[in-house]
């Protein structure tokens, strides 16, 4: 145990949880011009230009150092040359409906695909006085999903309140029982505030939202893993604020590898996991013994194996897959889609500040990574982005591979029958 944070049920009323002093935490990066617990650099004195030149010089650096990265790891990324490749998934067609579908879930077993879909567009547009919409959970028929179809419509008076989603996840109980829990941010596009949102699912596939989870440490929280009613596995990206100076040049150096993997039980958490450079995405396998984590600057998948009862997790292996990772997906077999952002550069100041800028997309196949042998490796799906730009997640269901995106509208389906 590392540390206990407190936490904030809100289910009709508050309920307060002792606060411990350990908290998070959350420290500075350890650049020598950066003082300690800071979330950036200290600009006060400096004035407008200085800070102005500041963030110049940490833009910069962070260009530089994701292309020298992109260029130079080895791993998956090198199998495209840019311009795309389909022989593995075959045509593909864009259907709209879903804005920002950034993660999905499956209930492989009801045929449910759950999509994570927020307009990350509109909250970028400042001074209308106007609160962006609501984001949504939809659900959909995973042989043939069309977010114009959702098999049952999400009940706008069941949402939470200000509900942007995130990350998401299912959870299976052998009676049968489902929970859906989502990341929230509600001052979207700001991390502040962040929640852990936890619907039961019904047989059709609806949700009915039963409990907001928050802590005063969860920042920057990306993915969250269920793992009962009320307990789950949730990443924290960092421990600089998203998008500060300290958070770019962190990302350029690499010394930032504050992310960190949390455990909650239902009433407080601790830190099991540390030492990502940008923790991203989390997925259970399939029987529950491993977890698996996406560290998406430092391009590895991380494997741990996963105690039952302490909920511990031990360092099992790291495979440098070669790409900016983002979301995984796992198939009742455990094999593994990830969707990745091969030039993170492009995605990170060209597509994520202007919708007319393209980011490439990459979707990795990944086989044999619970076990100790060789991982093999597949990409199955590269584009430029001229279809659906800075993919996060995919998977492949019954002849398709479905993906989604941060930002464009709508799920991208593709023929993947002749895939092996």
């Amino acid at each position: 145990m590392i540390g206990v944070f407190s936490l904030v049920e809100r289910a009709g009323r508050d309920t307060k949880y002792p606060e411990q002093e350990a908290g998070l935490e959350l420290r500075g990066l350890t650049l020598s011009f950066l003082s300690s617990g800071a979330h950036g650099l200290d600009l006060a004195q400096k004035g407008p230009l200085g800070e102005a030149q500041m963030k110049l010089t940490a833009l910069r650096m962070v260009v530089t150092a994701l292309s020298v990265g992109a260029a130079t790891s080895c791993g998956a990324a090198r199998l495209s040359d840019g311009r795309g490749d389909r022989e593995a998934s075959g045509p593909c067609q864009v259907r709209p409906g879903a804005p920002g579908a950034e993660d999905f879930a499956i209930d492989w077993e009801r045929g449910h695909l759950f999509v994570s879909s927020d307009d990350r567009r509109a909250q970028q547009i400042e001074g209308n006085g106007e609160d962006p919409p609501l984001g949504r959970v939809l659900t959909l028929a995973a042989e043939d999903p069309d977010p114009r179809r959702p098999i049952v419509q999400m009940d706008s008076q069941n949402l939470p309140e200000r509900f942007h989603p995130h990350g998401i996840g299912l959870w299976s109980a052998p009676n049968g029982e489902r929970v859906l829990m989502a990341v929230s941010h509600p001052l979207a596009p700001a991390y502040e505030g962040s929640v852990i949102e936890i619907f039961d699912v019904d047989p059709d596939g609806g949700l009915r939202h039963r409990r907001s989870v928050s802590a005063p440490g969860m920042t920057r929280p990306n993915d969250v893993a269920p793992t009962g009613r009320d307990s789950f596995y949730v990443t924290i990206e960092g421990s600089a604020k998203a998008g500060s100076i300290g958070d770019l040049i962190g990302m350029a150096t690499g010394q930032d590898r504050s992310g960190t993997v949390w455990f909650f039980n239902g009433s407080s958490g601790r830190k099991v996991g540390e030492g990502f450079s940008f923790a991203n995405s989390l997925a259970l396998s399939a029987d529950g013994s491993r977890l698996f984590a996406t560290s998406t600057v430092a391009r590895d998948l991380h494997v741990f194996e996963r105690d039952l009862v302490s909920q511990d997790l031990v360092p099992v292996r790291v495979i440098d897959l070669g790409s900016g990772l983002d979301n995984i997906m796992l198939d009742p077999v455990d094999r593994m889609w990830i969707g990745a952002h091969r030039d993170l550069p492009a995605f990170v100041f060209g597509h994520a500040r202007n919708a007319r800028r393209q980011a490439p997309s990459q979707v990795l196949q990944v086989e044999g990574a619970t076990g100790a042998g060789e991982a093999v490796v597949q990409e199955v799906f590269a584009s430029d982005g001229e279809d659906l730009s800075a993919a996060s997640v995919a998977v492949r269901i019954n002849g398709r591979l479905i993906l989604g995106g941060i930002y464009d509208d709508g799920l991208l389906v593709c023929d993947a029958s002749r895939a092996p």
